[in-house]
């Protein structure tokens, strides 16, 4: 039998691939034939066009920055191509779907977010192929958590019947849809989580600069600044590095990367070796989890994902605010990395389980 994961594989972003790899890798290591279904999600293969050329506006910018997304591009070409067993056909449309696989594993990140996917998309929400068995692991909407009006409510609940068992990566989302659905509906870990950081470190490179505080910045806020360069000051860094976002002036030497200047493993490396990461997103919060690294969420916007994993491993006194005053403390991981291990061991096993069709119930 072979199992399918659909999710954002082709997404230029360091934890969407991730999180494919580690749903990949953890799956092959229990012994199951496990490989990505080459989705080409409309919405998201727009947003990464090399070549826009929808207006004038857009074509111009296409030019302009044509040989950093194509280094972009290639970075993360490069890794799915070493990392990930991809599946021969391209999949665009639910008839594309026949009997390829036993099961499609439908998650994590954001599959569910009318966002980014453009809107109710019927193939993350498994209206393909009947025959198929679909699993929803880890699902998340992300900002666009929301209580949804009548009519939707109908829709969520169809959706919810093409599942024969069904997570989501946040209690708050699996809140909301256990009142359109009997099934029971259970939080678990976003798959990054479920391999250790030795795992990781097969595949990191070790970074070409030392002692510093990194800032994975997903979501920006000028004030964030302020508070990296206060912990800083405070543990004696003597570089930062700053992986996307705007670019900022700081108070120590600073390195900037883009996608089209770090690899994937090297994206790794950098969390790896840090003296101390900042993140204003959840991957970055789980990989400094993973790697056992002194840490602060940065709360912004949107900090329901990364609370939720904070809660859930007893460290929610990292989460911050660009606004406040921060004496750093250590992370304790004799109190933290007990309650990730019991979390991704719940995890471990409801995804199994729900493979082997040792079932998760209705309510």
């Amino acid at each position: 039998m072979k199992i399918g994961i659909l999710t954002f594989h082709r997404a230029r972003n360091y934890g969407g691939v991730l999180q494919c790899y580690a749903l990949q890798t953890f799956l092959a290591s229990r012994g199951y034939d496990v490989e990505v279904a080459d989705y080409r999600c409309p919405k998201i293969e727009s947003a990464y066009r090399i070549w826009k050329t929808d207006s004038m506006r857009h074509l111009a910018g296409s030019v302009l920055h044509y040989r950093r997304n194509s280094r972009a591009d290639r970075n993360f070409k490069e890794f799915r191509n070493q990392h990930l067993r991809i599946s021969r056909n391209a999949f665009v449309s639910p008839n594309d779907f026949t009997d390829q696989f036993g099961i499609c594993i439908i998650g994590s990140d954001q599959v569910w977010s009318t966002r980014i996917v453009g809107g109710f998309n019927p193939i993350y929400f498994g209206e393909f192929a009947s025959q198929i068995r679909k699993i929803g692991y880890a699902v998340s909407t992300a900002v666009d958590q929301k209580d949804y009006d009548e009519s939707e409510q109908k829709q969520m609940a169809q959706y919810l019947e093409n599942f024969e068992c069904f997570s989501t990566r946040e209690d708050s989302l699996g809140k909301i849809l256990s009142n359109y659905s009997d099934k029971e509906i259970t939080t678990v870990a976003d798959p990054s989580l479920l391999l250790s950081g030795e795992e990781y470190e097969r595949i990191a490179e070790t970074p070409d600069i030392s002692d510093y505080v990194l800032f994975y910045n997903q979501e920006y806020d000028p004030q964030t600044k302020n508070v990296i360069n206060s912990i800083a000051r405070q543990i004696g860094a003597k570089n930062i590095v700053v992986v996307t976002g705007r670019r900022d002036e700081y108070a120590l030497p600073c390195k900037f990367y883009s996608t089209s200047d770090l690899s994937v493993p090297a994206f790794l490396g950098l969390v790896k070796n840090a003296r101390c990461v900042f993140a204003s997103s959840f991957h970055g919060t789980a990989f400094s989890l993973i790697f056992k690294k002194d840490f602060y969420f940065v709360a912004n916007h949107a900090p329901d994902r990364a609370r939720n994993l904070l809660s859930k491993v007893g460290a929610l006194d990292r989460l911050i605010h660009s606004t406040d005053k921060v004496e750093f403390s250590r992370v304790d991981y004799s109190k933290v990395a007990p309650m990730l291990d019991e979390y991704k061991k719940l995890s471990m096993n409801w995804l199994i389980n729900a493979i082997e069709c040792k079932s998760h119930g209705k309510k």
